[in-house]
């Protein structure tokens, strides 16, 4: 799998230069948000999951190290690892730093004969706390990836493109579903369709035809396989049924009256 990287740096032409100094994909990295400064990034992390951090020290508002405290220690989310990169060649900043828990002091201009070394050092870092976590969940982004499948349920989903979307080897990807939801990634989206399918045909507002729209299925005929293998009846029976039961209810209800 990949790991995420944000890149803070109020300088645009620098933070550009940042991302092109690095061989993020050779070493399993893909750079997954840039900020130019750190209040949105502070905002961002505090909702989405980031494993590495490159940030500027001199920067409006926030500097890069009280950042680093703010997210270490304030929001506790001591499994983020941090880059500093600046021009600053300072005694007192790298004490501070390595106080921190830094895992480098990077010196602008940066080095590129130094970047393989420090990704690969950052990698080892973040697989084996990775690894020890696997008993909670893999990584945050297979709840993202559940919860964009639970709201878009209705469009054309597929395992190749949302293992791209999410940054999931797919047979990895595969293997989470398993291992989390007892199921495979092709079955949990047809049991969302079909629940969802069966909420809607209660509602008298909607045909069958609309339904099977609704829940992502493009051919009638299709549709009206798949929820009769799923419920051991047809939609249109279902619908049926749930109409004579509604009003048997309301005759009784009248008799008691």
């Amino acid at each position: 799998m990949k790991y995420s990287v944000v890149i803070i740096e109020d300088e645009e032409w620098l933070l550009k230069g940042i991302e092109k100094s690095f061989n993020w994909d050779k070493y399993n990295f893909y750079v997954k948000k840039t900020f130019s400064n750190a209040v949105d990034f502070l905002k961002y992390i505090d909702e989405h999951s980031v494993d590495v951090v490159f940030t500027d020290i001199k920067m409006p508002n926030m500097d890069g190290l009280e950042l680093i405290s703010k997210v270490k220690l304030e929001m506790q989310k001591e499994n983020v690892y941090f880059v500093i990169i600046s021009a600053f060649d300072s005694y007192e900043y790298m004490r501070k730093a390595i106080n921190l828990g830094v895992v480098d002091y990077l010196k602008k201009p940066i080095d590129r004969n130094e970047t393989d070394a420090l990704l690969e050092k950052i990698y080892d870092l973040v697989s084996n706390n990775k690894n020890s976590e696997k008993h909670v969940i893999d990584n945050k982004d297979f709840q993202d990836l559940i919860y964009y499948i639970n709201t878009h349920y209705m469009e054309k989903l597929t395992l190749n493109e949302l293992s791209k979307q999410y940054y999931f080897n797919s047979n990895y990807l595969c293997l989470l579903f398993k291992k989390h939801l007892n199921t495979s990634f092709s079955n949990y989206i047809f049991e969302i369709r079909m629940e969802k399918a069966k909420e809607l045909l209660l509602d008298y507002r909607y045909s069958v035809s609309d339904v099977a729209q609704k829940v992502g299925y493009s051919e009638y005929s299709y549709f009206n396989r798949s929820f009769k293998k799923y419920f051991g009846i047809t939609p249109s029976a279902f619908k049926n049924a749930a109409k004579k039961n509604s009003k048997a209810k309301v005759d009784i209800n009248e008799q008691d009256l």
